[in-house]
């Protein structure tokens, strides 16, 4: 019984350790070149706030709904620029 739980905890460790090698866990806040060509990728797909939030990740797949409304915010009204895209990633 003890072997089999010491099995299940070395699966387990090695799979989170997997995961955490390629990024699908814990990614947390992105770093500031992330940010950078997350609004680089914005401020070149203006035309994607115009519509919906789906047809926005087609062309960015990382965009999440909060950051969506945030940029659509601006872009309502006139602050669309790399300096205020950069706040709203904090």
């Amino acid at each position: 019984m003890e072997t089999l739980l010491i099995i299940c905890i070395i699966i387990l460790l090695w799979k989170l350790y997997e995961c955490m090698k390629t990024k699908e866990f814990f990614k947390g806040k992105p770093d500031h070149l992330e940010i950078d060509n997350r609004v680089n990728q914005i401020l070149q797909n203006r035309d994607a706030f115009n519509d919906n939030l789906y047809t926005a990740r087609e062309k960015m797949p990382w965009l999440d709904a909060i950051v969506y409304e945030d940029v659509r915010h601006k872009l309502r009204n006139g602050s669309f620029n790399h300096h205020e895209l950069k706040k709203v990633y904090g």
